[in-house]
């Protein structure tokens, strides 16, 4: 058993050596980081959020936590695994790589394994989009030669706040649930009293 164990790893070692397994091994490993890191970020946050807002026996939380660190981090390894093969697919069907490669890979990923609207993929998407966002805001800087006073990022929260505030008050039901349940509970239930 041990020098089957030791002939496979020889065997693994030679084919990470000739290269030609490249893109497949990269596929590999991009879903071993992307499970990992899904369980390393959904779990400690499914813990506290279920210890802070759920009234759950342990079990049930345990269960809940659970399932949502499976659904996250199957999600991501499989996202850098398709997105892994189909830019190397399409980089050897051109003949190279092309900048398009990576939105068209990034698409199919997105609709494949972020499509499902449940409380994961929606508050993924919520955070892509804030730093898409502060991403484009920086690139447009870089390109007109903006620069930003020290005071720029206060304004900017400032903008910010200028615009959840009402939609909140006004727009909640439109809102991103557990964002609107924290505000609720921030700013609303504080004028409830049935004990301080």
């Amino acid at each position: 058993r041990v020098a089957l164990t030791s002939e496979a790893a020889r065997l693994i070692d030679d084919m990470i050596r000739s290269g030609k397994y490249k893109e497949l091994l990269d596929a590999i490993k991009g879903f071993r980081n992307g499970f990992v890191y899904g369980a390393r970020i959904r779990a400690p946050h499914a813990l506290v959020l279920n210890l802070v807002w759920t009234n759950a026996p342990y079990r049930v939380m345990a269960r809940k936590i659970y399932q949502v660190t499976k659904r996250h981090s199957i999600a991501l390894g499989c996202t850098s695994l398709t997105f892994s093969l189909l830019r190397a697919f399409l980089r050897k069907l051109h003949g190279g790589p092309q900048n398009w490669h990576s939105a068209l890979a990034g698409f199919f990923v997105g609709v494949i394994f972020w499509g499902e609207q449940n409380p994961v993929t929606v508050q993924m998407s919520m955070y892509m989009l804030s730093r898409i966002l502060s991403a484009l805001l920086f690139i447009l800087a870089g390109k007109f030669g903006w620069k930003f006073s020290p005071g720029a990022f206060r304004i900017y929260s400032g903008v910010l706040w200028m615009i959840v505030m009402p939609l909140f008050l006004y727009y909640g039901d439109a809102m991103q649930p557990s964002m609107r349940s924290s505000m609720r509970y921030i700013y609303q239930d504080n004028e409830k009293y049935s004990s301080w």
